[in-house]
C-alpha cells in the first residue's frame, strides 16, 4: 500500500556544487530540456530511436538504475486509441421482434418459451400478416382470408437457450468455442410450428382448382404449380409451390428476363402435354404440372397451348418462375428442390373435402449431415435461418450489462484484491505472510482491522476498513497517535487525505469518538498497548459495497466472500473464495464455492484459466494455480438480445461505444546496450554510469585523464549532451548509490521539478534525495 515519497526540497546551487566550472568537459546541449522528459526518447507514445547504455565494467547498481529508467520509459510509451466498451444500451430493430414479453428480459438460462409465452402473429411480425387466398383457378373460385402464427418449441427441449458455456468439440465446431455467452439450439430441439389457417374452408374438387393460384406465406408469394385433391378428407393433401410471384404466359421465341436469367419458350409438343423451355441457353422439356431446376432457378409449367399460324408457330406456355420449389405433403417431410428436409413434418387441415390450411413443424438435429446435425451455439452477431421457407431468422445480438471488475492478484508473500467502491474510487485490500502467519493487512505490524477487532501492533500504520452509512468503503490508516498532541488518520482510498489531523485524543483505553468530517466518526480505543476499532452502531460499520453494490464480507486472514447485487431478478449467488498460503508457491486463491456453473477450461487445454458463472451473469475467471482471480460483476441482471427477424432485416447495435483509451506500445528487444556496442551508434542515448565505468560517458565528458574528476561524494548529475545531433542524457554519480539515486529521480520524473539541460541530484540516502 505504501509508495516511496521522494523529498522535493530544492537546495540552492552554490559555486562549489558538482558539475559547474572547468572540470566538466564536452559540449552541453541547450536543445533539450529536462522539463520535457521523457521526450525526446519517447515521442507520440513510441520509443524514438533510443538506447540505454550501460558500461561493460559497470557495477550492478548501474544496471539496477537502468532497469528503473527503462520501466518508467515503458510506462510513458502510451498512445491514444479508440476501443469499444460495453454499455447498457440494448440493440434494437425496426421491422423484427425482440424477444421480451411484459417487460421480462431474456436472462441467463432462459430459453425462448420462458420469455415468449404466446404464439407470434401479425402483431409481432409483418411477415406473419393476415392475408387473402384468391382462388381464381378451376371451377370453384372465391376469396378466403387467412392468419399465420409461429410458435417456438417446448420448455424441455432447449430451444434457443441463453447460456454461459464453453461448447464441446463437435462436428460443427471442430476446434471448440471459447467460454462465453451463447444462444444454444440443441440438436433435439422442437424448434417451431408454423400454422397457416384459413377463415373458412376452400372447396376443392380437383387439382385444377388449385394450380396457378398464388399463396402469400411469411411475406413471400408462392405459386402453386401442382396439387393433389383429397375430396373426402382435408380437401388438399399435397401442394407444390415455387417461390416468387413471376407467373406469366410466354409466347414461343419471345425472351423474358427475370433477374440475371433469360427465359424463352422454344416449342410445345403436339399433344399439348410438354413445354420446351430454354433458360440461359439450356433447354429442358417440362411436363405440364411439373417443375424443373435450371441451376438456382425453378421453372414450373402450369398450362400448355399449341397455337399454329400461317407464317410461324405461336405456341404459348403458362410458366411459374422462382428460385426454388417446395413440396408440402400431409404427414411427410418438406421437400425442397427434390431434397427431403429431415426434422420437418407437414400436416394439412380440413374436413369433408374443404381445405382449411396446413402446419409445418421443424425439429432440429434429425439430419445425418447438414443443417443442425449437432448442437448449435450462436455467438453474438450470429443467426439461425429457418431451413424450410428461408424467410426469417433468429439472431443473437449479444448481451447487455454494465460490469465492474474485482481483481485478486497473488505474488509470493503478498496478495491484494482491487475493486471500486460505490463512489467509483479504487480500493485495495491486502494480505501478507510474515512471522509464519498469513495476515489480513500489509504486514504483521500493519494489520487491517474491521469493526470490533483489535491489535497489539502499531498503533502507527494500522489500517481500518471503514464503511459509511451509505456503504461506501474507505481504507483508513492511522498515521500517529500522540497521547498529548492527538490522533492523525489518513484516508488511503481518497489520496491519503488527512481526515482527522491531530484530533484531540486520550490514550485511556476507552473507545473514543474521532470526528472524520463528512465520513462521520470512528471509535478508536488505545491504552498504549492495544488498539481497538470500536464496535458501535453507525461508526464505520456499513456494508462493504462495490461499485455495483455487490457486498464483500467474510474478510479475514484466509477468506473473502462476494454476494451479488440483490435486485428483483434471480436470487443472488454468494461466492466464497479461500486464500491459501503454500510455502513453495506463496498465496493462492482456491476455486470458488457457491457459484452456479463452473470449472470451464477456457482454452481447452491443461495450463490456462477456468470460468465460473451465475444466473445473473457474473463470471469468475481463475488462473489454474490461483495466482490471480478476476470477477466480472454486473450492476443488474445481464440479459440477452434475441430477435426474430425477416431475412433482409438488421439489428441496430447499441451494446458498445467507442472511447479513447491509453494503448501501451511495448519496447522491442535491444533497448539496453553495452558501451562497447553503443560507441558506433547514431541514436538518442540515456547513459548510465560515469566515465570510470562507461566509455560513452567518458566520451561525452571529453575523456578526462582522471575519470573521477568533477564528481563529489553524495551527489550525481542528470545532464544533456549533443552527440552528433542526437540527444545523450548522462545519469551518473560519484558512488554507486549516487548513480542509483539519479536513476530514481529520472524514473520518478513527475515528482520532481526538473528543468533545463542539467540538474544536480543530492543523495543523502536512497530514501532522502533532493534535486536542484
Amino acid at each position: 500500500m505504501e509508495k516511496k515519497n521522494w523529498a522535493k526540497r530544492i537546495v540552492a546551487l552554490g559555486t562549489g556544487a558538482l558539475m559547474l566550472g572547468a572540470t566538466i568537459l564536452g559540449a552541453t546541449a541547450a536543445t533539450w530540456d529536462l522539463m520535457d522528459y521523457p521526450a525526446p526518447f519517447v515521442a507520440d507514445g513510441q520509443l524514438d530511436d533510443t538506447v540505454l547504455v550501460v558500461g561493460a565494467a559497470a557495477q550492478t547498481a548501474d544496471v539496477l538504475g537502468a532497469i528503473d529508467i527503462a520501466a518508467a520509459l515503458q510506462a510513458a510509451a502510451v498512445s491514444q486509441t479508440a476501443v469499444e466498451v460495453s454499455t447498457a444500451v440494448a440493440p434494437t430493430t425496426e421491422d423484427g421482434l425482440k424477444i421480451e414479453k411484459n417487460g421480462a428480459p431474456f436472462n441467463i438460462n432462459d430459453q425462448m418459451t420462458d420469455v415468449q409465452t404466446t404464439d407470434l402473429d401479425d402483431s409481432d411480425l409483418d411477415l406473419l400478416s393476415d392475408g387473402t387466398f384468391d382462388d381464381n383457378e378451376g371451377d370453384n373460385t372465391g376469396e378466403t382470408d387467412f392468419t399465420q402464427t409461429l410458435a417456438f418449441g417446448t420448455t424441455s427441449d432447449d430451444t434457443f437457450e441463453l447460456m454461459m458455456e464453453q461448447p464441446d468439440d463437435s462436428d460443427v465446431y471442430e476446434d471448440g468455442r471459447p467460454f462465453g455467452t451463447y444462444l444454444h439450439l440443441a440438436k433435439n430441439a422442437d424448434v417451431y410450428t408454423y400454422t397457416l389457417l384459413l377463415d373458412s374452408g376452400v372447396d376443392v374438387d380437383n387439382a385444377a382448382d388449385m394450380e396457378g393460384n398464388t399463396l402469400d406465406i411469411q411475406g413471400n408469394t408462392y405459386t402453386i404449380t401442382d396439387a393433389r385433391a383429397d375430396t373426402s378428407g382435408t380437401g388438399v393433401d399435397k401442394l407444390t409451390v415455387v417461390a416468387g410471384d413471376s407467373t406469366l404466359w410466354l409466347v414461343q421465341d419471345q425472351p423474358y428476363t427475370i433477374g440475371s436469367h433469360t427465359v424463352t419458350v422454344v416449342d410445345v409438343d403436339s399433344g399439348e402435354t410438354k413445354c420446351g423451355v430454354n433458360v440461359d441457353g439450356v433447354t429442358i422439356w417440362i411436363d405440364d404440372g411439373t417443375t424443373e431446376e435450371f441451376g438456382d432457378m425453378s421453372v414450373g409449367v402450369l398450362d400448355v397451348v399449341a397455337v399454329y399460324t400461317k407464317d410461324y408457330d405461336a405456341d404459348t406456355c403458362e410458366l411459374s418462375l422462382g428460385s426454388y420449389e417446395i413440396v408440402l405433403e400431409d404427414g411427410e417431410k418438406v421437400s425442397i428442390n427434390d431434397v427431403d428436409l429431415d426434422g420437418s413434418t407437414v400436416t394439412f387441415t380440413g374436413s369433408s373435402g374443404d381445405w382449411t390450411g396446413f402446419t409445418v413443424n421443424y425439429d432440429a438435429g434429425k439430419e445425418d449431415t447438414g443443417i443442425n446435425q449437432d448442437d448449435l451455439y450462436l455467438a453474438a452477431g450470429e443467426a439461425w435461418t429457418d431451413p424450410v421457407f428461408g424467410n426469417w431468422k433468429v439472431e443473437f445480438a449479444g448481451t447487455t450489462g454494465m460490469y465492474e471488475e474485482l481483481y485478486f492478484d497473488a505474488s509470493g508473500d503478498d496478495a491484494e484484491l482491487v475493486f471500486l467502491n460505490n463512489d467509483d474510487e479504487e480500493v485495495t485490500l491486502m494480505w501478507a505472510y510474515d512471522d509464519s502467519t498469513a495476515h489480513f493487512g500489509e504486514a504483521t505490524e500493519k494489520p487491517m482491522l474491521q469493526v470490533g477487532e483489535s491489535t497489539t501492533q502499531g498503533p502507527e500504520d494500522v489500517y481500518l476498513l471503514y464503511s459509511t452509512d451509505t456503504d461506501e468503503i474507505h481504507v483508513l490508516q492511522i498515521e500517529e497517535i500522540d497521547c498529548t498532541d492527538g490522533i492523525t488518520i489518513n484516508d488511503v482510498t481518497y489520496d491519503n487525505d488527512a481526515i482527522a489531523d491531530e484530533y484531540t485524543y486520550a490514550c485511556d483505553g476507552a473507545n473514543n469518538s474521532v470526528d472524520l468530517g463528512s465520513l462521520g466518526s470512528v471509535r478508536v480505543g488505545y491504552d498504549n498497548t492495544t488498539l481497538v476499532f470500536g464496535d458501535y452502531p453507525g461508526f464505520g460499520d456499513g456494508e462493504f459495497q462495490t461499485k455495483y453494490e455487490a457486498v464483500l464480507s467474510g474478510l479475514d486472514n484466509e477468506t473473502f466472500v462476494l454476494t451479488e447485487y440483490d435486485d428483483s431478478g434471480e436470487t443472488p449467488d454468494v461466492g466464497t473464495f479461500a486464500i491459501v498460503y503454500d510455502a513453495d508457491d506463496g498465496f493462492q486463491a482456491s476455486q470458488p464455492t457457491g457459484i452456479l456453473g463452473g470449472g470451464v477450461d477456457v482454452d481447452n487445454d491443461d495450463d490456462s484459466s477456468s470460468f465460473w458463472h451465475t444466473l445473473r451473469g457474473s463470471t469468475v475467471e481463475r488462473e489454474e494455480d490461483g495466482y490471480w482471480l478476476r470477477v466480472m460483476h454486473p450492476g443488474e441482471d445481464v440479459f440477452g438480445n434475441v430477435f426474430v427477424l425477416p431475412m433482409d432485416s438488421d439489428v441496430t447495435s447499441g451494446g458498445s461505444d467507442s472511447v479513447m483509451a491509453d494503448k501501451v506500445n511495448p519496447f522491442s528487444v535491444g533497448l539496453a546496450v553495452l558501451d562497447s556496442e553503443a560507441g558506433s551508434m547514431s541514436k538518442n542515448m540515456i547513459v548510465v554510469g560515469g566515465p570510470c565505468a562507461n566509455t560513452v560517458a567518458a566520451e561525452l565528458m571529453g575523456n578526462p585523464e582522471n575519470c573521477a574528476e568533477g564528481f563529489e561524494a553524495g551527489k550525481a548529475m542528470l545532464k544533456y549532451f549533443d552527440r552528433s545531433g542526437m540527444a545523450a542524457l548522462l545519469v551518473a554519480g560519484d558512488q554507486a548509490d549516487d548513480t542509483v539515486g539519479a536513476a530514481y529521480v529520472l524514473a520518478d520524473y513527475d515528482s520532481y521539478d526538473l528543468s533545463g539541460d542539467e540538474v544536480e541530484v543530492v543523495v543523502t540516502s536512497l530514501d532522502e534525495i533532493t534535486v536542484s
